[in-house]
């Protein structure tokens, strides 16, 4: 029997069908159709029997099941034939079909039902679903069972599918920074990626599947846009989409590798000098030898609080020092690698304490930093680390002292300079006060004068006269030489010798007493018969103007000339 209706050529926007026509004839005498309609239901049995067979021959036949549902149910099988949407889900194909059976079938309720293509010369195949044995409207019941549906051709097309890992999975994996899903990768028709047929974005699990509307033939993929924590992958993947994955519903799979951003970070930590700002180290103190123990966190934390609480344990810890200019680095060959040559630091959180302040400085307040792993937000491709700058304070202190003169040349004190006093500078006077006497400070290491104090009426000087009281002392870490200023020494006394003064005690002052001697006269010779005169110094003689060495040595000659002539004159 003919379909009982016309069937029009139609083309779903869902995927490629191709209606076949066909013409309605007058209704024929009622016992004429059940002839009709039992010859056809013979000639369906046959065909489908012969299907079967085809099936097992022809490799390229289609089978499975698809859902059925009908349009206009509401409309009496005698009136007109049935219209039914036709989904294909393995194929990504939705279409219509037609009664093919003949009016003398009902109508089959909405339902899955199995189907077999057959190919056609054009690359389609030709559906008939088996509705046999499904139930029935009422107002389409019929004795003779359920119409099948038929009347279209359809287009296989299928999917592909693209699987992300990361190319450091030792990175990535248990690090939060780092997402699979939110990755969009383009389907395209051509190599140079011009012609963009559709795009899918990653699941969580890396998985991207297109829509399955791909007609076969090769396809190239490239990412457009990398999931949060990767580096973009702009490189064209070709993947082959065969009639057989289309046929059979295999999709071809595609696995991709992107890189993890990591920061550049040779440098976890750098030393200024607090007051400077800038590293160089004041006095003798030094910036290098700062002790840094460094760890790494694979997640994102605002304070060292929120780690603690987080339980987690690094992923990485380093111990650095720093170099004469401050700078502690870890060496690229001990960082992470992005698993294509890359080294930095992963995204997350890094927590730099100072284990210990280097020579001449105090520890710094705080001693604990959190320095976050990040993107660059306008730099795509790109993650920064900032290596905390640790400002730290010089050790400083101070040189008091006490000047004093002894009235005999015996004096209390040391002859020969600074004595120290025990730091205090209240001690009983051992000699009277000199004043106005200058003292330069001397860095030893560099020769400059740092320092140039002048003592007050009671003998007193400081250095502690140099600075505010908030200042802890004039003098940076270091050792000095103090050196009485021989011109501003009191008349009659001898300067005292330099000294030299250790600061390296934060605020302490570094006490000493400086006693300052008399003059002595030179005294007179004598000899047994009295005290001798100096030779010449009175006679006026010529010689007397020559100097004394001089003097001297002519003097012995005519002594001696005198003897010789005396033993000559004895009988």
């Amino acid at each position: 029997m003919e379909p009982s209706h016309v069937q029009p050529r139609k083309q779903r926007e869902t995927g490629a069908v191709e209606a076949v026509c066909h013409r309605r004839s007058p209704s024929p005498p009622i016992a004429a159709r059940a002839l009709c309609a039992l010859a056809a239901a013979c000639a369906l049995a046959l065909a489908l029997a012969l299907c079967g067979t085809a099936r097992a021959e022809a490799d390229e036949s289609i089978s499975g099941t698809c859902y059925v549902a009908c349009v206009n149910a509401h409309i009496d099988g005698a009136e007109g034939g049935n219209v039914f949407d036709v989904s294909f889900p393995q194929y990504g194909i939705t279409t219509t079909g037609y009664c093919i059976s003949g009016s003398i079938y009902g109508t089959p309720l909405p339902g899955t039902y199995p189907f077999v293509g057959e190919p056609t010369d054009d690359g389609g195949y030709l559906v008939t679903v088996d509705c046999r044995g499904a139930g029935m409207y009422e107002n389409h019941y019929s004795p003779f069972g359920a119409q099948n549906v038929g009347g279209f051709k359809i287009y296989l097309t299928g999917t592909v599918e693209v699987v992300k890992t990361s190319t450091a999975p030792d990175v990535t994996e248990k690090n939060g920074c780092y997402r699979l899903d939110g990755a969009v990768y383009g389907v395209y028709a051509d190599e140079a990626c011009t012609i963009e047929v559709l795009d899918a974005t990653t699941d969580e699990t890396g998985r991207a599947r297109s829509a399955a509307t791909l007609a076969p033939g090769r396809y190239w993929v490239r990412e457009k846009a990398a999931p949060a924590g990767f580096v973009l992958d702009e490189r064209a993947f070709p993947v082959e989409l065969t009639r057989e994955h289309c046929r059979t519903g295999a999709v071809p799979v595609l696995t991709v590798e992107d890189a993890p951003l990591l920061a550049p970070a040779d440098v976890m930590a750098a030393k200024v000098d607090r007051e400077t700002g800038v590293a160089v180290p004041l006095g003798d103190a030094s910036l290098a030898g700062a002790v840094f123990a460094v760890e790494h966190y694979a997640d994102r934390f605002g304070s060292l609080a929120e780690v603690s609480a987080a339980g987690v344990r690094p992923t990485r810890s380093w111990t650095v020092v720093t170099d004469e200019q401050g700078r502690a680095t870890v060496g690229e060959e001990n960082l992470f690698s992005d698993g294509r040559g890359g080294r930095g630091l992963p995204l997350g959180t890094v927590v730099v304490r100072e284990v210990r302040p280097p020579a001449g400085y105090l520890p710094p307040d705080p001693s604990v930093f959190v320095c976050p792993v990040e993107a660059v937000p306008d730099a795509a491709g790109a993650a920064v680390f900032h290596a905390p700058v640790v400002a730290e304070q010089v050790v400083r202190g101070d040189v008091a002292l006490f000047k004093f003169g002894s009235a005999d040349g015996t004096g209390g004190g040391s002859s020969s300079g600074g004595a120290p006093a025990g730091g205090d500078e209240n001690a009983d006077a051992p000699g009277k006060p000199l004043a106005d006497v200058a003292f330069d400070v001397v860095l030893v290491s560099t020769g400059e004068v740092v320092a140039r104090i002048v003592t007050d009426e009671n003998g007193r000087a400081s250095t502690a006269d140099l600075h505010d009281a908030a200042a802890c002392g004039a003098l940076p870490y270091g050792t000095y030489e103090v050196r009485e200023d021989p011109a501003t020494t009191p008349p009659g006394y001898r300067a005292a010798e330099p000294f030299f003064v250790e600061v390296d005690e934060n605020g302490r002052t570094y006490f000493y007493e400086v006693e300052n001697e008399l003059v002595r006269s030179p005294e007179t010779p004598t000899s047994v018969d009295g005290p001798e005169e100096p030779a010449l110094a009175e006679t006026g003689d010529a010689l007397g103007t020559l100097p004394r060495w001089a003097a001297l040595a002519a003097a012995i000659g005519v002594t001696l000339a005198a003897a010789a002539a005396k033993r000559g004159r004895r009988p």
